[in-house]
């Protein structure tokens, strides 16, 4: 983005036409402000136009922006008072690099009721700032807000109860900061910050998140933290080409929700989740340099996720206790990548088309991996270090497996040489290597650290045309020639 966009203004026209009689006034006027309270039928209560900078104290008043606003020192707009709606009419506002552009901030008691629309916040330390660790401000809505090329933050919230709608936070620090109390955000743009997105801190009770984007940001999109648990919400938000991560939700905001995110071409993962409890279902991560989605806390689940173009499509590395579950993790690097990973569970999932491996598993064990499908990827399984693992039903181009192994890999091949003379082959054919530093021992009861106990499933049709006898149908073993594979059983 060029200067000239970054710090360019969004106008919009205003949302209430007045209709003023004429008035003849004997006396003074002030000079700050040309005022007469008008009642305006469409809003309900007193209407005063605002013409410079100043504390607007009158509880119940339409404040209407009547030019554009700028102090150097302290806020411009600071309103005081509850109640109050401030009409910006696309006008700009700005407050100084040291203050903010407005800010709702209570005056010995708490102010509510208020709420800021169609104005561009500019230049400022924040553009609004509602409320302060001591001060909170409750029911506050900022809707149509253009904050630009503010220092610290467009919108910050201390300790308050914020509404953010159908805004534009553009090369801000931070999009958006929350500290304490709590916010709820639909169809906020957050782009081109310098950091973060947006972030909470410090006994935040809920964040609501629905229908918004964060682009392009030099940090995280969003970096969401010390949420009460359960109190964290995302629904249909895109977090893309961030500095960082999509998105990261720390250990400190447990039991948390998202849906419907799409989180693409993120420098680090598209989604973290290092919190415990938390849901993360029917979304798209696609292009990130690391992970698609990288699920570290206990008791995490994950369902329908799509995961492309990743270097590790689903990463459960040090994870406890995650469940992944009909998702697909198609052309990336490493489809799914379980590392020091333990009582977790991958089932109904798809990889395929992994350059490098559809599933790795490393040094993990106690994990249950069911009904999966594999196809056309650079090795199908790659077991390394120590611990066994169990895989049930794990579908291939040409049939399906289950197995017990460890420190094994092995891939789906054409057939290696022509079929035993008397026997006809059907069902997959594995390339089996070993991974291991202990030989080449396969077969179960070998020594070695090396080990693959594999059942080969077959239906009766497979040995129909011509008919072959049950009984009879075991696992070869091709090495320059077929063998029967040893201390084989038929079921």
């Amino acid at each position: 983005m060029t200067d000239g966009s970054r710090n360019g203004r969004r106008t919009g026209g205003a949302l209430l036409s007045v209709a003023l009689a004429s008035v003849i006034l004997a006396g003074v006027l002030a000079s700050s402000t040309a005022l007469t309270p008008t009642a305006a039928a469409s809003e309900g209560g007193n209407v005063e136009a605002v013409e410079n900078c100043q504390e607007l104290a009158s509880a119940g008043t339409h404040y209407r922006v009547a030019t554009d606003l700028a102090e150097d020192d302290g806020p411009c707009l600071r309103i005081t008072a509850s109640n109050v709606t401030v009409e910006g009419d696309g006008h700009d506002v700005s407050g100084g690099n040291g203050s903010g552009a407005i800010a709702v901030v209570a005056n010995g008691s708490a102010v509510s009721g208020v709420r800021v629309r169609n104005v561009t916040v500019a230049d400022s330390r924040a553009g609004v700032r509602i409320g302060a660790t001591d001060s909170p401000a409750v029911g506050v809505t900022a809707e149509s807000i253009t904050a630009v090329n503010n220092s610290r933050a467009g919108v910050i919230s201390f300790a308050s109860d914020l509404t953010l709608n159908d805004s534009v936070l553009e090369g801000n620090a931070v999009g958006v900061e929350v500290i304490e109390g709590n916010v709820t955000m639909d169809g906020v743009v957050v782009n081109d910050s310098d950091g973060t997105g947006l972030k909470t801190a410090i006994d935040v009770s809920e964040v609501l998140i629905t229908d918004s984007r964060f682009l392009d940001n030099g940090g995280r999109g969003l970096l969401l933290r010390s949420v009460d648990p359960g109190g964290l919400a995302l629904a249909n938000v895109t977090a893309s080409r961030n500095g960082i991560d999509g998105i990261e939700v720390e250990q400190s905001a447990p039991g948390a929700t998202l849906s419907g995110v799409v989180a693409a071409n993120n420098s680090r993962h598209g989604v973290v989740v290092r919190s415990g409890g938390t849901s993360v279902t029917d979304s798209e991560l696609s292009d990130n340099a690391d992970a698609g989605a990288r699920l570290a806390g206990s008791n995490t689940t994950a369902t329908g996720l799509t995961a492309t173009g990743n270097a590790d499509g689903i990463d459960l590395s040090g994870a406890t206790g995650v469940a992944v579950r009909d998702t697909d993790a198609n052309g990336n690097e490493r489809g799914i990548v379980l590392s020091n990973t333990a009582g977790s569970t991958v089932e109904e999932t798809t990889f395929s088309d992994n350059t490098g491996v559809g599933l790795l598993v490393n040094e993990s064990t106690d994990n249950t991996l069911t009904d999966l499908t594999a196809r056309n990827d650079g090795r199908t399984v790659r077991l390394v270090g120590d611990g066994r693992v169990n895989v049930s039903r794990l579908t291939l181009s040409n049939g399906t497996v289950s197995f017990t192994a460890s420190e094994v890999e092995f891939d789906e091949v054409g057939s290696p040489g022509p079929a035993r003379p008397g026997s006809r082959a059907f069902g997959p054919y594995l390339n089996v290597s070993t991974t291991g530093d202990d030989g080449d021992s396969l077969l179960p009861g070998e020594e070695g650290g090396e080990f693959l106990d594999l059942t080969v499933h077959y239906r009766p049709s497979d040995l129909e045309e011509p008919p072959l006898d049950d009984s009879t149908v075991r696992i070869g073993r091709y090495d320059d020639g077929w063998s029967t594979v040893g201390n084989g059983s038929r079921d």
